[in-house]
């Protein structure tokens, strides 16, 4: 065998040639490092997207309480009965229901079943998913009526679908409703127009 031959075979059969072979199918303790580096960069940069003041929370909320109103409005529009909501003071539960107005007042009949899921149509805000600690600012006073001073945490629509309340045996109107919500900085509003129009803002 020559000393060409010799060399060449030594590099296939484990040498120099063959080490770098093998070392090419794994990773250094520096890539390693280098990976976890960019890992942990990029966990820091999404952190903010999950912390209190993402002004998703609000907006996940204020969809689910726009949601709602608009049920109960086309509810009262397809069957044409009286069905409303009501806003619970914090942690904030909101229920739309049908209503009994045999009383001269607003009662509930029945807890409404939701479209989707067939459950009884009420929800704590703060436990809507991917919502947590968002708050109703205004649930005791979201909606005015013309006529009454004191404002209150429910509305009823009728058969036209017009937002209003009944007090005494006497319709009020609706002359302004907002449900406030707010997390941290971030606040939305769902407005209730006095023609049944529900706008997130």
């Amino acid at each position: 065998m020559t000393g060409v031959e010799r060399a060449t075979a030594g590099s296939t059969a484990g040498g120099p040639a063959g080490m770098n072979a093998s070392r090419t199918s794994g990773f250094s303790l520096l890539e390693i490092l280098i990976v976890m580096a960019i890992l942990a960069l990029a966990g820091a940069l999404a952190l903010p997207l999950l912390t209190s003041g993402d002004p998703v929370r609000v907006e996940v909320v204020a969809e689910e309480v726009a949601a709602a109103l608009r049920h109960a409005r086309s509810e009262a529009l397809r069957t044409r009965e009286v069905h409303g909501v009501r806003v619970v003071p914090p942690p904030g539960r909101v229920r739309v229901f049908k209503a009994n107005l045999a009383g001269g007042g607003v009662a509930v009949d029945a807890v409404l079943a939701h479209p989707l899921t067939g459950q009884p149509y009420e929800f704590r805000i703060d436990r809507v998913p991917q919502a947590g600690g968002v708050e109703m600012r205004n649930a005791s006073s979201s909606f005015q009526y013309v006529g009454l001073a004191a404002k209150r945490s429910e509305v009823v629509f009728d058969a036209e679908g017009l937002p209003g309340f009944l007090s005494a045996g006497s319709w009020h109107s609706l002359a302004s409703g907002t449900v406030e919500l707010g997390y941290a900085d971030h606040t939305r509003s769902v407005a209730l127009s006095v023609l049944g129009r529900v706008q997130v803002q």
